[in-house]
């Protein structure tokens, strides 16, 4: 599958599985990006790596897409203000990483 398939397929899987997630991904802009390892958001945009992503699981796929969007709708790039930034990418990755468990069936990347 190319990397326009898996991100349809998973924002579909995650539509179907959670729909208030499911809304949030109607709102997200993703690209491919090589300069980028895994994935990452600046706020606006996700990035992800193709190679990183096809190496995934389905369902790590989705919980992966869903990390980045709940990362923009909980605004982490914008209330970091003038935090330690490693520190504050720990804290926003346990709550998100959290959600996703809880509140998905998705399995989180290892």
């Amino acid at each position: 599958m190319n990397f326009e398939d898996i991100i349809t397929k998973s924002i579909l899987q995650i539509r179907k599985e959670c729909s208030f997630f499911g809304a949030l991904m109607l709102f997200a802009k993703i690209i491919l990006s090589k300069e980028i390892a895994t994935a990452a958001t600046d706020g606006r945009t996700i990035f992800i790596n193709d190679k990183f992503l096809s190496a995934l699981k389905s369902s790590e796929q989705n919980a992966l897409l869903l990390h980045e969007v709940l990362h923009m709708a909980l605004l982490h790039c914008i209330r970091i203000g003038s935090r330690d930034p490693m520190i504050w990418n720990i804290a926003a990755d346990i709550v998100v990483n959290n959600l996703i468990t809880l509140n998905t069936p998705f399995q989180l990347p290892k």
